[in-house]
């Protein structure tokens, strides 16, 4: 079965975790358990946790950014710039998977 080509991240790009990974948010701190991969991602801190909170709610990273920007008052350059390499580590390490159209 052939996969499907990569989609290169963008503040329009919606993440949902994987079909695989097995996931629970607990009041300001997140898991995320991927099996086949033997990986445990843990959110321990309140933005964190809000980013997985918000790709578990398939939200744009543009809007996850702005929730940040409000919540936590931090420069919007910066969110942007540690939103997208955090999710692309997401993505590389089959936790976070693009939502396709």
């Amino acid at each position: 079965m052939a996969s499907n080509p990569p989609i290169p991240l963008t503040l329009e790009t919606r993440l949902r975790p994987t079909p695989s990974c097995a996931h629970q948010i607990v009041g300001a701190q997140a898991i995320a358990i991927v099996p086949h991969r033997r990986r445990q991602h843990f959110f321990a801190n309140d933005v964190a946790a809000d980013i997985w909170r918000g790709i578990t709610a398939e939200k744009s990273l543009s809007e996850i950014r702005d929730d940040l920007v409000m919540i936590y008052e931090i420069a919007r350059e910066e969110v942007e710039r540690d939103l997208l390499e955090a999710c692309r580590k997401l993505v590389a390490e089959e936790v976070a998977e693009p939502v396709r159209d």
